[in-house]
């Protein structure tokens, strides 16, 4: 399961995103309304959890979710539409370097000018850590 919802009434930002995983519910926020990566990541226990920490913390109520399309396989957890590192099915991750799902073919996305900005690592918000933007622990 996934939604999304604007974050109304907060100086930075702008937009949560629910995705289900094996591990619990993670709540993605972003400072912009575009599709893109997270600015911080939020694991919970489960959806009910989930959304009463929007609600609580940033003034979503159950009506302003709208579900979106489940994730699609070796795909970031954080993006809307289908997105995914480059090199990553491979075994050989390019960290940073992602390529976008458009009419059945994988088109490299963030390297040309307007495109969506590449924030690197964010930071966890349920522990500090650093996390990639699919929340997986950052390589060193």
């Amino acid at each position: 399961m996934r939604a999304t919802a604007l974050i109304r009434n907060h100086p930075e930002l702008k937009r949560a995103m629910l995705c289900t995983a094996q591990e619990g519910c993670y709540v993605f926020l972003y400072d912009r309304v575009e599709d893109g990566p997270c600015a911080y990541d939020h694991l919970q226990d489960d959806v009910a959890s989930a959304k009463s920490f929007c609600a609580e913390g940033y003034g979503i109520e159950e009506c302003d979710w709208t579900p979106i399309c489940d994730l699609l396989p070796g795909c970031q957890q954080d993006w809307i539409s289908p997105v995914r590192v480059v090199g990553r099915s491979e075994g050989s991750p390019q960290w940073g370097v992602f390529e976008r799902l458009e009419n059945g073919v994988w088109k490299r996305i963030g390297t040309e000018p307007g495109a969506a900005p590449n924030d690197g690592p964010v930071a966890s918000v349920d522990n500090n850590k650093s996390n990639t933007p699919d929340g997986s622990p950052l390589m060193s």
